[in-house]
């Protein structure tokens, strides 16, 4: 039984930034949806690139190498809400999601403002402005898509995305701190980070 909130496939565009030929992604995307490519360099300009050119009300951003059941293109179907950013979960500690796939509403995008243009951290960077002004995140297992393996290119230095966080957003290193001792309390997550 189909839902009454259920979003149309025809109202939503997959944003697929790529430097690939071979995008697996596409062999789980329906007929009905939309699927805008971009080749864009760095990764946020191949985001905003992609959103800025969907004609649908809903985006799904995701890479090009996931592959996703029928199921759970469902299942974000009837998560779908304009006041908030859906997507896989982002690393512990981190309450935010990643852009290995994320789903909005277009004008979402344009009130939150486009993604930073650089090659790593964009996506974390624009959660803390989607919060900011009063968006909800919504996480999901990382299980939920398959994920193709390949050699994973790291950021130059994970310290230097903490300190692009920290200039744009200085509250951010107290929200975290928060965060941690939080979850080190009241985590029913703890015996994951165990031994």
């Amino acid at each position: 039984m189909i839902g009454k909130n259920l979003v149309d496939l025809s109202d939503i565009s997959f944003v697929i930034p790529t430097n690939r030929k071979s995008i697996y992604t596409v062999n789980s995307i329906p007929k009905d949806c939309e699927i805008v490519i971009s080749h864009a360099k760095p990764l946020g300009a191949a985001r905003n690139d992609g959103i800025r050119r969907a004609t649908r009300k809903w985006i799904i951003l995701c890479d090009d190498d996931i592959e996703f059941s029928e199921n759970f293109l469902g299942l974000l179907r009837e998560l779908a809400d304009e006041h908030a950013i859906i997507g896989l979960e982002a690393y512990y500690p981190s309450p935010f999601v990643i852009g290995r796939l994320m789903m909005f509403a277009k004008s979402t995008w344009i009130e939150i403002g486009k993604f930073d243009e650089r090659a790593h951290g964009d996506e974390t960077e624009w959660c803390i402005r989607a919060v900011e002004k009063g968006y909800k995140i919504i996480r999901l297992s990382r299980d939920c898509v398959y994920h193709y393996p390949h050699k994973k290119i790291k950021p130059k230095t994970e310290f230097g995305n903490l300190l692009y966080l920290l200039r744009k957003h200085p509250r951010f290193l107290l929200y975290v701190l928060k965060l941690i001792i939080t979850k080190m309390r009241f985590s029913s997550y703890n015996e994951e980070y165990e031994g």
